[in-house]
């Protein structure tokens, strides 16, 4: 009776490629450090995914605390992996990028984005510069958004809430309580 035995290098092969899908999807279960992904069937309102022109995200912490002492609002800080970290893409597409945010924000706060992505990575300052304000805040999951007063004093703290209609009442109601 002949029977099948694999030779050792397509054993090595098999054991690679079990090895990275295991990998894979330990990654896509633990997500980015927040427990709690949401699943888009307990979504409670639609996103509209239009930004409109004159809805602008700070890269520089320095600017953007500039602009909210100018305006007199708080800063609101996303700390996001936006290329690798599942949670943060979806609050982006599902909330930052709608017309009911935007409005929200063109009203309340100085948006500034701290991002780590992983390709391409940002350059050597503004990647220090995003590092130092994660350590500054004790940032250690993603998402995390901040919100922070001309100061940098932390008002507040929030992660992802479901559609951009609970998110930004969320939102506000820290921005209203400081």
């Amino acid at each position: 009776m002949l029977r099948f035995a694999p030779s050792r290098a397509r054993r090595s092969f098999l054991g690679s490629c079990l090895a990275t899908t295991f990998g894979l999807f330990l990654a896509a279960v633990a997500g980015c450090g927040d427990s709690a992904q949401p699943k888009p069937s307990d979504r409670t309102d639609s996103a509209t995914p239009a930004l409109p022109a004159e809805t602008k995200w700070y890269t520089s912490y320095r600017e953007a605390v500039t602009e909210a002492g100018r305006l007199g609002r708080p800063i609101l800080a996303d700390f996001t992996g936006s290329d690798w970290c599942p949670p943060c893409i979806m609050l982006k597409k599902e909330v930052f990028d709608t017309e009911v945010f935007a409005a929200w924000a063109a009203r309340n706060v100085v948006l500034l984005e701290v991002d780590f992505p992983r390709n391409p990575p940002l350059p050597e300052d503004q990647q220090a510069e995003n590092e130092g304000l994660a350590t500054k805040y004790g940032v250690e999951d993603f998402p995390t958004i901040l919100f922070l007063n001309s100061d940098g004093g932390v008002l507040g703290k929030m992660g992802y809430a479901e559609g951009p209609k609970r998110w930004t009442e969320a939102a506000q109601e820290i921005v209203s309580s400081n």
